[in-house]
């Protein structure tokens, strides 16, 4: 009977751990590393798991429902054999791992709560008292004299209105306890909405050669989180390189928190594929081109166009190592970020300096006075590609001094173009000499001449060079000649009517340039165009 019991006591044993390895061996995980891309990021976790010799069932918990699954990969199993790995959602988390900020929402609503009860329970007191008060005040006029009356009455209106005064303060107390409590609410209601209690498990059966404990890492991929590009562009003379600060401001929703996570900023998009494009063949088509309401018939080519960028390296460049490591190859370029940072999943926007570089840049002044009668600085950064440059706004600081936002952009030779502000010591005026501005008539046609008047003035104690920009209308009918009189030696763009001087002015000195066009046209025709 004994060696029975025995048995039956084994066979129990033996019927839970089998039940236990079913059920597999939960295990918590933490991230280490996030990657992040244009759209989306690579996470690196760690977890640890303790081996048996044999076949061993785990099961990686709290994982966030925006995990692309297809995209999983386990780093650091060694000699460990992967016998299964399926991913699963669980829909009974208790969701004690929630965000931080959702917990503490939680407790400040149950604290608001408290303190609406407290005013609820003074209320009802002082309400007692009020009604009491009247009561007794019924009572005690009958048969007292007049002296008597009105101390009573004294009293009991001083003692009235001090509970009606405490009343209408607990009155406002509480809504405002109750409205601050609905928009707490609220804001955890979205930030359950963003936040499911849905979340993802990793089921693994691993095979162990022996007993161990082992680091193991899950890297995949997940969606809801993106980066944008900004700047901070400082210059301290015309005659230093240009600094530039690359920051890269970070949100994500992924419904979970990252805290003192590696990060990595990437320019690359993973959400692109890795398939090799298909050349089509191409087609030619007629079509009008109305761009000039003019209908001459041309030639339309349809087709993709794909722009291959060649690795560079940095040359003649200083990038800041403190902190961040810049790498790049033929797909995209990275910044490591050396320091930890933690990303709340709240959509907010999280700034973080990606890399600091130090490079040579041309200054050039450039006005264009027809449209804005101010100098303006521009610094050119070439070979642009180098940086893995992405358009975006800059706080700009010119000697330490903040002089404003500019937006960041390329031009199509790679060259970065940032404006850094006003120049006021170079003067500029634009004018219409009237005297030389014309009109006149010859039989069937019309003559219109218009002559403007440039003064370019440098006011500093060193000689400055000055890009002057302006034009002149361009005919898009045949009818309608253009021609130009006087120019003052500028460069000529004829297809688009550009006219450029690269002027040299020295200290004090006064240049004036002079504009002169006639538009020569039908007499019945009216010509529309800018002749300011």
């Amino acid at each position: 009977m004994k060696n029975s019991n025995i048995y039956i006591i084994l066979l129990f044993l033996l019927g839970v751990t089998q039940l236990k390895a079913q059920e597999g061996n939960h295990v918590k995980s933490k991230i280490t590393n996030a990657t992040v891309y244009i759209s989306g990021a690579l996470i690196t976790r760690e977890c640890e798991l303790s081996l048996e010799k044999g076949e061993n069932y785990f099961i990686i918990e709290n994982l966030p429902l925006s995990m692309n699954d297809a995209s999983m990969q386990l780093k650091g199993l060694g000699s460990i054999q992967v016998l299964s790995m399926s991913v699963k959602q669980n829909y009974l988390n208790s969701g004690e791992d929630k965000p931080k900020r959702l917990n503490e929402m939680a407790d400040s609503i149950e604290y608001l709560q408290l303190l609406i009860d407290q005013l609820s329970n003074q209320k009802k007191v002082l309400d007692e008292d009020l009604n009491l008060l009247l009561n007794n005040k019924n009572i005690n006029e009958k048969g007292s004299d007049v002296s008597t009356l009105e101390e009573l009455h004294a009293l009991y209106k001083k003692r009235i209105y001090t509970i009606k005064d405490e009343l209408l303060k607990i009155k406002m107390q509480r809504k405002k306890f109750i409205d601050k409590q609905i928009i707490i609410q609220r804001q955890g209601d979205q930030m359950i909405n963003d936040y499911s209690t849905a979340q993802k498990e990793v089921h693994l059966k691993l095979y162990s050669e022996n007993k161990k404990t082992l680091k193991l890492n899950l890297v995949y991929l997940v969606y809801g989180v993106s980066w944008y590009a900004s700047y901070d562009v400082r210059v301290k003379d015309l005659k230093s390189p240009m600094q530039l600060t690359y920051k890269a401001n970070i949100t994500q929703t992924t419904g979970e928190d990252w805290n003192n996570v590696i990060l990595k900023i990437s320019n690359g998009n993973p959400s692109l594929g890795n398939s090799r494009p298909v050349l089509n063949p191409v087609y030619t088509a007629y079509t009008f081109d109305r761009r000039n309401d003019a209908e001459e018939e041309t030639n339309s080519f349809r087709g993709n166009v794909m722009v291959h960028k060649k690795e560079n390296a940095l040359n003649g460049r200083k990038h800041s190592s403190e902190g961040m490591v810049m790498s790049s190859n033929v797909f995209n370029i990275e910044f490591n970020i050396a320091i930890p940072y933690s990303i709340l999943a709240d959509g907010k926007v999280n700034t973080v300096d990606a890399q600091v570089f130090e490079m040579p840049a041309v200054y050039e002044l450039s006005a264009v006075p027809k449209l804005d009668q101010q100098t303006y600085l521009i610094g050119r950064i070439s070979g642009n590609e180098e940086l893995g440059q992405l358009n975006g706004r800059a706080n700009v600081y010119f000697d330490g001094t903040f002089v404003g936002q500019s937006n960041v952009s390329s031009d199509e030779n790679d060259t970065l173009n940032i404006s850094l502000g006003v120049d006021k010591s170079i003067l500029v005026e634009r004018k219409k000499l009237r005297e030389s501005s014309k009109k006149a008539f010859l039989g069937s046609t019309k003559k219109e001449t218009n002559t403007f008047e440039i003064s370019v003035r440098n006011t500093k104690n060193i000689a400055q060079d000055i890009i002057i920009e302006d034009n002149i209308p361009v005919s898009t009918d045949k009818q309608v000649e253009i021609t130009l009189e006087e120019s003052s030696g500028a460069t000529i763009n004829a297809d688009e009517g550009k006219l450029t001087w690269h002027l040299t002015l020295q200290p004090g000195e006064i240049k004036k340039l002079k504009i002169s066009y006639t538009v020569k046209s039908p007499k019945n025709k009216v010509i529309y165009y800018n002749k300011e």
